[in-house]
């Protein structure tokens, strides 16, 4: 009960200080204390939320209170226990500790651990904590935040540097678990640099805090329950904050939390164990949508697709120089950004990607080319937490997958044909050739590839099936079995003209067919007649397999009255 009234007594002096800073000046938001409001956090030496529902957030309901935290680590157990080794000390980059399985002795043996950042006005508040095995004997535990993703390897070292801008916070335990001095260092130049030592300013046993009220600790004075560890003696639980923005400007911007312990109070000694965990406190995401398919290209060979999304600043600080890159690459000049509308889609108002604010969205509109119709479309979204680069860098990718464009062919297929006596070339005789002329038209906007022409008489005796313009006049260099037929093309009046390409052949039919039923033969001259049908095939820009195109069946009559045997043209 005195600790109780004490603690609440303690409470009266920040807001008074707080009040009277706020004269002619901005608030400096408490660590501990609803100075000025909202309350974000109790740090009261338990984990529930005294207050009731829907008031502050505690280790039991994070994320549930008015004013959630932007990002938490949650409950990390110590599932996996690992202890520092080979002289592993907080004065020393990361590069010069290292690690293995095992445990510490319990008064350093560090069972859970848990962090929660939380934006107030301009300030970014973390607060922190551990739970451990034992309360007998001096120790002091440690939390760091580290700028750059620290994790571990395999080989017993750790992956990542410090960075200036690094944060410690180190509270020492008096034998019994009662919290004597909190350090905070930050890592600049190379080393540690002591920024404020708490003399317990507030004056009461148990929470400490320095003058600013920009750091507080407590341990908890009696038992308490908490769902992760079953009950914890006094001492065994240690819950603090810090104004990051207030005690080291323009250090907001955190990736890894690392709780550790040693036995010395002094910076120099050799840590013992540690639990380490994610602490994204600076983080972007970025959506992607792939739509719109259509043909590009000199010959609309190509799929352009228009791919847009947003930005979002899902951390505590400013992010500085927003850009948006694709795999496979934008087209050149193509990437715009803009306003978001309430549902996240771009408006047409432009904005300025170089700054983006906690929470706020950016969009953006691009489009890419490609060779492929359809499949997956990767975009990274990048920033800094710091103009010019200087900072660190946060990124996001998005995967969306793009529609296939599908493409419909239309064209037509014309044939005529004329029988027609000649002088053979068996002396002697007369022969009986059929000649034919024919076209196919292209009437879409996309080129047919690997088109090939056949006339159900190519196999005839004297068949000469060739290319030729809509003169008539050949062109050798066409290959009637594969080539390309252009797409239709816009005229003056914006209207598609067919591409066609002409053709022409002859042969000599081996039998004549009655007019009146062709399923039939006949010699009898005055119902006789020839017919065949010539057949296209091709496939669509992106297709893997030929379609047949169309076809076209001819016939004409041995007798026809008044036919010329001129040669045909197309």
């Amino acid at each position: 009960m005195l600790y109780q009234m004490l603690n609440c007594l303690c409470r009266a002096r920040p807001v008074i200080l707080a009040a009277l800073l706020a004269i002619g000046s901005p608030f400096a938001y408490a660590v501990h204390d609803n100075v000025p409001p909202p309350q974000l956090f109790e740090l009261d030496a338990n984990t529930v939320n005294d207050s009731g529902a829907g008031l502050p957030d505690d280790w039991n309901n994070i994320h549930s209170g008015p004013n959630g935290a932007s990002i938490t680590t949650g409950i990390v157990p110590d599932t996996t226990p690992r202890v520092f080794t080979g002289g592993s000390k907080d004065i020393l980059d990361i590069s010069g500790w290292s690690h293995r399985l095992g445990s510490s002795p319990p008064k350093s043996d560090l069972l859970n651990a848990y962090a929660a950042a939380y934006p107030s006005g301009q300030d970014l508040i973390i607060y922190f904590g551990a739970d451990r095995a034992s309360t007998n004997g001096t120790v002091t535990t440690g939390f760091w935040f580290f700028k750059n993703e620290i994790s571990i390897n395999a080989n017993g070292s750790f992956s990542g540097l410090h960075s200036d801008g690094d944060v410690l916070v180190v509270a020492d335990y008096d034998n019994g678990g009662k919290v004597g001095t909190i350090v905070v260092y930050e890592w600049l130049g190379g080393g540690l640099q002591k920024i404020v030592q708490s003399q317990n300013l507030l004056g009461t046993p148990g929470l400490f805090c320095d003058g600013g009220d920009n750091v507080c600790a407590t341990t908890n004075g009696s038992n308490i329950a908490v769902p992760w560890n079953g009950t914890l003696v006094p001492g065994q639980f240690f819950e603090g904050g810090i104004n990051i923005t207030q005690l080291i400007p323009g250090a907001g911007c955190f990736s890894s939390f690392m709780a550790t312990s040693r036995s010395s109070t002094s910076e120099t000694a050799e840590i013992k164990n540690f639990i380490l965990d994610s602490f994204p406190v600076c983080g972007m995401t970025v959506t992607k949508q792939c739509s719109a398919p259509e043909l590009a290209g000199a010959n609309n060979d190509m799929i352009k697709y228009r791919i847009s999304g947003n930005v979002a600043n899902t951390g505590f600080g400013t992010l500085y120089g927003i850009t948006v890159t694709d795999s496979p690459a934008l087209d050149s000049n193509s990437l715009g950004f803009f306003t978001c509308d309430v549902n996240g889609n771009a408006t047409s108002t432009p904005a300025n990607p170089a700054t983006l604010g906690a929470g706020q969205k950016i969009c953006y509109v691009a489009s890419f080319t490609s060779s492929q119709n359809g499949g997956t479309d990767t975009v990274t979204a990048s920033g800094n937490t710091a103009s010019g680069g200087g900072g660190s860098a946060v990124s996001d990718t998005a995967t969306a997958t793009c529609p296939s464009l599908q493409l419909n062919p239309d064209v037509t297929v014309d044939k005529t044909c004329k029988s027609c006596l000649e002088p053979g070339t068996t002396p002697n005789r007369v022969v009986l050739t059929t000649s034919y002329v024919g076209a196919v038209c292209n009437k879409k906007d996309f080129p047919l590839l690997n088109v090939n022409v056949v006339d159900a008489a190519t196999s005839a005796a004297g068949d000469t099936l060739q290319a030729v313009d809509s003169q008539g006049v050949p062109m050798p260099n066409v290959n009637l079995s594969n080539f390309t037929l252009g797409a239709a093309t816009l005229d003056n009046n914006n209207v598609l003209v067919p591409t066609c390409q002409y053709f022409k052949g002859s042969y000599y039919p081996t039998a004549a067919l009655l007019k009146t039923d062709l399923s039939k033969t006949t010699l009898d001259a005055d119902n006789a007649a020839f017919t065949d049908r010539v057949t296209v095939t091709g496939k669509v820009p992106f297709a893997t397999t030929p379609v047949t195109l169309g076809f076209k069946d001819a016939t004409c009559n041995l007798c026809e009255p008044g036919t010329s045997c001129d040669p045909l043209t197309p």
